[in-house]
């Protein structure tokens, strides 16, 4: 019985680890929140492990709103830990959009396909100002 349940720990030990790798990741980033009439933002959405994203798309752009570019940006880290290689690919979805009007609008979710999959990120809210409302930047 305890050998049976040794083997069992063994193996979920084993292969949990790599199903929770095969899990994408998704980190949803809004810069910047806050901006005036005419300026733009970037919503951006991070996934990691990103080897197999093959489309990401933003949903409905809200009245007051226009999405002016779209890409998907793919990085690549590697590390070596006491004579271990691993690598990283990570892919950026990337979507700017400028303000036409004021009022806060909720941006997303990004549908995006990874492996034939389809996963959808967080919600980011944008709030928009009239112009000359913000300091200047430095």
């Amino acid at each position: 019985m305890m050998r049976a349940l040794a083997l069992l720990v063994a193996v979920f030990a084993f292969f949990v680890p790599a199903l929770a790798l095969a899990a994408p990741q998704l980190r949803t980033s809004l810069t910047p929140s806050t901006i005036e009439v005419g300026d733009t933002a970037t919503f951006s959405v991070a996934i990691a492990p990103g080897d197999k994203v093959s489309e990401a798309r933003l949903g409905t752009t809200p009245n007051g709103l226009s999405l002016t570019g779209q890409g998907l940006t793919p990085s690549f880290q590697i590390t070596v830990n006491n004579g271990q290689l691993s690598q990283v690919t990570t892919m950026r979805a990337t979507f700017r959009l400028r303000a036409t009007r004021e009022g806060t609008y909720t941006i997303g979710p990004a549908a995006i396909t990874v492996d034939g999959a389809r996963v959808v990120s967080d919600r980011a809210t944008l709030h928009v100002v009239a112009k000359g409302t913000l300091p200047p930047s430095r």
